[in-house]
Order: structure tokens, then sequence, then C-alpha cells
């Protein structure tokens, strides 16, 4: 198996997840992993602001139970005024979008 190969079957394996907001009237967000693609995207988008970069990632992954998209990609403007920033933020550390880890903390600060 090349090492192409080995990336497209770990890339298959990776599964997303549910969480389920209280905050939101017990909304079930479905998400699917982020991909690289995902990343590049948002941060063109984002000019330069985390918080934006973050928002927009969470926009792309966020999916119903049938695996439709819950947002449409202008939805991110209006969330960044909607948004609990403590709600949020627990939601993107659930989905991965964000860490917990210090190290990884302190690393993306430096960059």
């Amino acid at each position: 198996m090349s090492a192409l190969e080995r990336i497209r079957a770990a890339a298959k394996a990776r599964a997303g997840g549910v969480v389920v907001v209280p905050e939101w009237g017990d909304l079930a967000v479905h998400y699917r992993p982020v991909k690289l693609g995902d990343v590049e995207a948002a941060l063109a988008i984002s000019r330069g602001s985390q918080v934006r970069q973050n928002i927009e990632l969470f926009v792309r992954i966020a999916q119903d139970a049938d695996g439709k998209p819950l947002f449409d990609r202008i939805d991110a403007i209006e969330l960044l005024e909607l948004l609990d920033p403590h709600v949020i933020g627990r939601v993107l550390r659930q989905v991965g979008i964000i860490s917990d880890d210090a190290a990884a903390i302190d690393e993306a600060e430096k960059n």
C-alpha cells in the first residue's frame, strides 16, 4: 500500500460525532472531521481573525442528522453577532476546532 493509499484509508476512517448544546434548545450538532481544505478556506475568509476562522470552520463542519449542512456559509457573519463566547468555545473544543491543550495553545500563539 502506497503512502497516499494509507492516507486515504486513514481519512475515510476518521469519524465526526455529535454534540448536544442545551443552551441552543438541546440542538444536536452533528459534525464531520475538519479537513485541511476547510482550514485553508476559513483562513482565507477570516482576514486574520482567529475567532472568525473558528466560526467559519464550525459552519463548514456542522451538519444535521442526515449529513446536510446546518448553516449556509453566510450565516457565519450573523453567528459572530449572536453566539455566547463561553457556549461556542465549549462547542468548538468538543468538535475539535480548538484545543484545551496548553502546549498546543502556546505553539499556536507563537505562529
